[in-house]
C-alpha cells in the first residue's frame, strides 16, 4: 500500500521514501517485494524502478496478481514462501536493489499452512547475497518489532544489519537500513517524516475535538443522575 494515513504515520511505503530510493540507487536497479497481497505497492515499485520482483505465498493472491500484471513485463511474480523464493529473486551484485519486506501480514498466520514471521530469514538471505553499497532494505510494520506475537526483537533485526555495514533508522512505520554513505540523507528523510506527522495531526484534529466534546457531554449526563 502507498501513502495512506493511519493515525500519525503512513500505512505502507511512504511516497517520500520511494522517491528517494529511486534517486539514490543507480540504474540498473530492481525492487524486490515480499508479500504482494493485491499488488498495489507492486505496481508503484515497478513504475519507479527498472523492474519489480514480488513474492506471494498465498496461492489465491498470487493467481490474482498474475492476472493483474499479465501484460506488464516489468513485474515478475514468484509464488511461495519468501524463505524459499527470496534467493531466486535477488539479482547479481552489480544491479542495485530496493527491498520492501512485507511478508508478515496477518493472513499468513490464518491459513492452514501458516508459517512464522519470515523477517529474520529474509535478512539472512539478503546479507548473504548482496553487497551493502547498492542495497536499501525497508521493512513495513516496524511498530510490531518486539511488541507483537511472532515478531523478532528490535536487536535481533538491527544487530546483523549494523554488523554488515548498514545504518538503520525508524521512519513513520518503516524500519530502514541503508549504506553508510547514505547516512547524511537520513536527516532529510526524518524531517519529511516529522512533516508527515504534523500534517496527520491536523488531519485527525477535528475528530479529536469531536470526541472530547462527546466525552464532556457524557460526563455531564452521568453527574446529573440521581
Amino acid at each position: 500500500m502507498i501513502g495512506e494515513f493511519v493515525g500519525f504515520f503512513f500505512e505502507g511505503l511512504p511516497p517520500y521514501l520511494l522517491t528517494w530510493g529511486a534517486e539514490v540507487l543507480p540504474s540498473p536497479n530492481v525492487a524486490i517485494e515480499t508479500g504482494t497481497f493485491r499488488g498495489d505497492t507492486t505496481e508503484v515499485l515497478a513504475r519507479t524502478f527498472d523492474s519489480c520482483v514480488t513474492i506471494e505465498r498465498s496461492q489465491a493472491f498470487a493467481k490474482a496478481v498474475r492476472e493483474k500484471f499479465s501484460n506488464n513485463s516489468r513485474v515478475t511474480i514468484l509464488e511461495g514462501s519468501s524463505r524459499d523464493q527470496l534467493a531466486n529473486a535477488i539479482p547479481s551484485e552489480d544491479i542495485s536493489c530496493f527491498f520492501w519486506l512485507d511478508a508478515h501480514g496477518v493472513y499468513d498466520f490464518q491459513e492452514p499452512n501458516a508459517e512464522e514471521n519470515p523477517l529474520l530469514s529474509e535478512i539472512e538471505v539478503i546479507l548473504g547475497a548482496r553487497k551493502v553499497a547498492n542495497t536499501i532494505i525497508a521493512i513495513d510494520d516496524a511498530r510490531g518489532m518486539g511488541t507483537q506475537p511472532g515478531w523478532p526483537s528490535l536487536s535481533e533485526i538491527t544487530d546483523p544489519l549494523t554488523k554488515a555495514g548498514f545504518t538503520t533508522i525508524y521512519l513513520d512505520d518503516v524500519f530502514l537500513a541503508v549504506p553508510e554513505k547514505l547516512k547524511p540523507d537520513l536527516w532529510n528523510l526524518y524531517q519529511k517524516s516529522r512533516m508527515v506527522e504534523v500534517s496527520a495531526v491536523f488531519h485527525i484534529w477535528p475528530r479529536v475535538i469531536r470526541a472530547a466534546r462527546i466525552q464532556a457531554t457524557l460526563n455531564k449526563l452521568v453527574s446529573w443522575r440521581p
